[in-house]
């Protein structure tokens, strides 16, 4: 009993600021509401957009803000529904501008929230017993941890960057690996919070991590790897102090902002050209572009043309914006749903096509190398020509396969399941736990905007698959494989 009233006691603070988080969320999101309404949106549209945003953060005031759970429901209604809020108000645009069914729209949104949220509370009330991997806190096993893990996540990377320029014919599983980079950066933060009893986040290691991380998203080209290197920060620091500094946080997100939308121009610039690049000059030509950056944005301008993007469909925010339709969901959910209603519902076949892809490659050779299910959902409600990746989240992939009950239950289905994986490997509390840091980020963007292919794939492929890495890394990092008088020496020294 003493010890279940020890760890509420713990939780408290993280409940208390989670408390405070959606009292002043919900008030920010009333006012939104409400000058939206004053721009002249549709009452209804308004109220739908406010009650989404609402029931996604409602979970933070149950679990609090170091909830893996009540966390990624939140991300999931601040891309569909919170980030186009303010966005469409700072441009002084009412939510149902440029949409073409925006009540129907919203509609479906709000319905695939409580789906999430239903997924949620399921998921909560579900036993699975104790969780595989044990909470590390010891300075000394987060030390190996992190070490076990930059070999990993460093030999991916390179094996994916040695592929760079060519055409690669062979296994793809480096790809599934290369995150592990993240684990190594967290648990180096977490080893010098432990160490210096959280007056310090960085040394040595932290640095050079830092490095490869950015390196490795110019060979990646992408921007999501760097902006998740940067919250390797925030939520490693936030979930070991179990509180928010609302400074350090505001400027922390802020300063990410910002790298992002001035990495636009420069990774879109890179991208044009990448396919023929290696992955040393993927990272000369992005830096060149940094140094000539006005060079990127004037390309960048033309880009956005939408002369130049014959048949691009996002255009939600009057122009297109890169980063602000990236951000925004419910402007996908919006073409989905009208090419939905034209053309028909695709019912198994979304389905069939998902667990084809989750497949390892071996069992099926034929699969395409660069599919995308996604794409293929729009060539079948008319809409071809969206990209190579176009994206697809799960709220509008439910819709085009079975209408207002796919909005409902793909979520939860498919968000309950993936929750209860992620509960047995590592549970839920961010506190203290670098195992369930790492995961968050992991699976973060995927839970948010991928369709019901890449939920598939992280249920029966990726999760699976990390769990057996993080389970070795853990094994070695604690000595369980030493003879059991070497385990003891380790585990003193640890102490």
């Amino acid at each position: 009993m003493r010890r279940i009233s020890s760890r509420l006691h713990r939780l408290t603070p993280a409940t208390h600021q989670g408390r405070l988080l959606v009292k002043g969320g919900g008030i920010l999101t009333g006012i939104a509401c409400v000058l939206h309404i004053a721009l002249g949106a549709d009452s209804i549209v308004a109220c739908s957009a406010g009650l989404a945003v609402l029931l996604s953060i409602y979970p933070i005031a149950i679990y609090g803000f170091l909830n893996i759970g009540a966390v990624l429901i939140a991300i999931v209604g601040f891309r569909y529904v919170g980030f186009p809020i303010l966005a469409k108000l700072a441009m002084g645009q009412p939510l149902d501008t440029y949409l073409l069914d925006p009540v129907g729209s919203y509609g479906v949104v709000l319905l695939g929230l409580l789906g999430y949220l239903s997924a949620l509370f399921m998921a909560s009330n579900f036993s699975v017993g104790r969780p595989f991997l044990q909470m590390a806190s010891n300075k000394a096993i987060l030390g190996r941890i992190s070490f076990l893990a930059a070999a990993i996540g460093i030999t991916a990377n390179l094996t994916v960057a040695f592929r760079a320029g060519g055409h690669y014919q062979g296994i793809t599983i480096a790809e599934f690996f290369v995150p592990f980079l993240h684990l190594a950066l967290i648990s180096s933060i977490a080893r010098v919070l432990q160490a210096s009893e959280k007056q310090r986040s960085f040394d040595v290691w932290v640095v050079i991590l830092l490095i490869l991380e950015i390196a490795f998203a110019m060979v990646q080209n992408s921007r999501m790897v760097l902006m998740e290197t940067f919250l390797c920060f925030i939520a490693t620091v936030i979930a070991f102090e179990i509180r928010i500094k609302w400074k350090q946080f505001s400027v922390a997100v802020f300063a990410i902002g910002m790298i992002i939308i001035l990495s636009t121009p420069v990774f879109l610039y890179v991208r044009n050209s990448r396919d023929d690049l290696s992955w040393t000059q993927r990272i000369d030509a992005t830096l060149e572009m940094i140094l000539k950056w006005p060079e990127a944005f004037a390309h960048y301008q033309k880009y956005r043309d939408l002369v130049d993007r014959l048949g691009w469909h996002l255009n939600y925010y009057g122009s297109p914006q890169n980063v602000f339709e990236r951000m925004t969901l419910v402007n996908h959910v919006d073409v989905i749903k009208a090419g939905s209603d034209s053309h028909g519902n695709v019912g198994l076949e979304d389905l069939r096509l998902s667990f084809e892809r989750a497949m390892p490659r071996i069992l099926s050779p034929d699969k395409p190398r660069k599919y995308s299910q996604g794409s293929w959902l729009y060539e079948r409600i008319g809409l071809p020509n969206q990209g190579p990746f176009a994206t697809a989240p799960l709220i509008g992939t439910g819709y085009a396969a079975f209408g207002w009950n796919g909005t409902f239950f793909y979520p939860f289905f498919l968000g309950c399941s993936w929750l209860l994986i992620v509960k047995k490997i590592s549970g839920w509390h961010l506190q203290g736990n670098v195992w369930v840091i790492y995961l968050l980020l992991r699976v973060h963007n995927q839970f948010v905007e991928g369709s019901s292919d890449a939920y598939v794939v992280h249920i029966l492929r990726s999760l699976p698959q990390d769990f057996l890495l993080l389970w070795m890394v853990e094994t070695v990092a604690r000595g369980r494989f030493l003879h059991p008088w070497r385990r003891k020496a380790v585990q003193v020294y640890g102490k």
